[in-house]
């Protein structure tokens, strides 16, 4: 026959059961004490048949519901009509262990709102329950399509800059194009993606000596050429400029080509022009220098803008006519009257210039 046990035995298993109720109810209260002081929207639903047994503050406070209202009701109750089958449904997903959904649901004015839905299962007296977390996605929403905005006006930019411009790696293997550059070399910005920059704009098996990319992963720093390259049609500035990963590392370049082929053309032109100019004036000068007559020109101000040789032989007594440019009479007047002239040639001389100017058309001067 089995022994009873004691007293003793007795009250020591009463003891043990006590501590056990007694770590529960401690265990059961700081549970309480998370769920309800919870910033995120908890609630706790039965495994088996969908109904609501605890919702915490912040749920009441997101959804507008009063708990009273909540507790008690199958959880389908917070699905839009429409879709209230679907959130009966959803009952045996969400017993999947971390199952994450973007979901639509009815708050208690009747408004849809989108949130994420965590749902974990957790022991819930002789069972388990599922406890659903629920979070607002608006402001993640709004940050997304920010994000997908900006994305897509930074492509259409890149795409409708006028110049080449791609993003290549270290070992000169386009990662990226624009619209522009891959029209410009007749392929497909998809078709580009992979092939090295220097077969597609210079036709050549390595890069060329000028290359800025190559000077770039040397130091790091900015370069730019100018070149004339006949597979592109024109010439251009081609620069590259650094692309450094989160530590500074340089990983590649962003490579522009702009087509200058006007401006070098333009260049070109008042380059001929000028040594046109140069070249008609030292014919001008040499005539000039060479009659007897005294020929000048003078600005408003009277300053001399030319003067021919017999001018300064004759009259300013300068010497050469590079002397004369940027001086007025009044300044050689006074070198002569230094240099001991009893009279000079502006005292004894018409102001023919003054005259021409006030008459405003040419005149003719008989001087003794």
């Amino acid at each position: 026959m089995d022994k009873k046990p004691t007293y003793e035995k007795l009250e020591q298993r009463i003891a043990a059961l006590k501590a056990e109720i007694a770590t529960f109810k401690e265990a059961e209260e700081k549970f309480r004490g998370i769920f309800h002081d919870s910033l995120d929207a908890l609630m706790i639903i039965d495994s088996n048949n969908g109904h609501i047994l605890a919702v915490n503050e912040t749920t009441v406070q997101m959804l507008g519901y009063e708990e009273s209202g909540l507790v008690g009701k199958h959880f389908s109750i917070l699905f839009p009509p429409a879709t209230r089958q679907q959130g009966r449904e959803l009952l045996g997903k969400l017993k999947v262990h971390g199952a994450v959904f973007t979901q639509d649901f009815l708050n208690s004015a009747g408004s849809v709102c989108t949130l994420d839905l965590t749902a974990t299962l957790i022991p819930w007296g002789k069972g388990r329950a599922i406890l659903a977390n629920f979070r607002d996605i608006a402001e993640r929403k709004r940050i997304d399509d920010a994000i997908r905005r900006a994305k897509k006006e930074w492509e259409r930019t890149f795409d409708s800059v006028p110049d080449l411009i791609s993003i290549i790696d270290k070992d000169y293997r386009i990662m990226r194009l624009n619209k522009t550059m891959a029209e410009r070399i007749g392929i497909t910005p998809q078709e580009a993606i992979g092939r090295t920059c220097y077969s597609l704009l210079h036709g050549t098996s390595e890069p060329p000596e000028f290359c800025p990319h190559t000077k770039l992963l040397t130091d790091g720093r900015e370069h730019k050429v100018e070149i004339h390259e006949e597979r592109l049609g024109g010439d251009f500035l081609v620069s590259a400029s650094p692309l450094n990963d989160a530590e500074g590392k340089t990983i590649g370049c962003v490579h522009v080509v702009r087509d200058i082929t006007d401006r070098v053309l333009i260049e070109k032109r008042l380059r001929n022009s000028k040594e046109k100019y140069q070249d008609l004036y030292r014919l001008m000068r040499l005539i000039a220098d060479n009659v007897p007559d005294l020929i000048w020109a003078k600005e408003l101000d009277g300053r001399f803008l030319f003067v021919n040789q017999a001018m300064c032989d004759r009259l300013l007594m300068c010497g050469s006519p590079d002397k004369a440019v940027g001086k007025t009479d009044i300044f050689f007047a006074e070198q002569e009257k230094i240099a001991g002239y009893k009279h000079s040639f502006g005292e004894i001389c018409v102001d023919s210039d003054a005259l021409t100017m006030k008459r405003k058309r040419p005149g003719r001067f008989v001087e003794d």
